[in-house]
């Protein structure tokens, strides 16, 4: 009964540090994304500054001719 019991607690164990393991992963997953979002995020800014710049000098090489 002795060994029955410990080896439903090492059971238990593996299960719980495995768990542990699969949440640190999903965590790690989610900074992964987040991080590439916020990453996209400033390229979108960045084409969005890049359109802005080039609407301004075509205005200015308007205004020139």
């Amino acid at each position: 009964t002795v060994s029955r019991w410990t080896l439903l607690g090492d059971i238990v164990k593996e299960i719980g540090t495995s768990m542990c393991q699969s949440l640190d992963a999903v965590r790690d997953i989610v900074k992964e994304i987040t991080a590439a979002m916020c990453q996209s995020l400033d390229a979108v800014r960045d084409i969005v500054k890049g359109i802005g710049a080039l609407e301004t000098e075509m205005k200015s090489h308007k205004e020139k001719l």
